[in-house]
């Protein structure tokens, strides 16, 4: 299917606007777009990662980690949004967790390409 209306989808999921919040459904597909290279859903599984969701822990290097594909691969308007992301997740992160984030990043670098 269409990868925006997909991601649309999950933003369904995400707020839990006409239907009900799914975490476990809102991540598979967020993991699985994220993954195909969709800027947006990158930078809203960093959120989910940066803050936590229900269930979901946060994870500030598997945030930042999506923050920097993001990044890279999104237009200004997403470049611009994760840039500023970046910046704040950084303040509360050692500087060994940013060094696994960006571990993280260089290993999905190939899969998105």
């Amino acid at each position: 299917g269409n990868i925006d209306a997909q991601y649309a989808l999950v933003r369904l999921h995400y707020v839990g606007f006409i239907i009900p919040r799914d975490t476990s459904e809102m991540m598979r597909w967020l993991t699985k777009l994220a993954g195909a290279g969709h800027a947006r859903a990158q930078v809203t599984l960093g959120v989910v990662y940066e803050y936590g969701l229900d269930d979901i822990q946060p994870d500030l290097s598997q945030a930042l980690k999506w923050y920097e594909l993001a990044a890279e691969l999104g237009g200004a308007e997403v470049r611009a949004m994760a840039d500023q992301v970046q910046a704040r997740i950084r303040t509360k992160m050692t500087e060994t967790e940013i060094a696994d984030a960006q571990s993280q990043a260089q290993a999905w670098r190939p899969k998105l390409q």
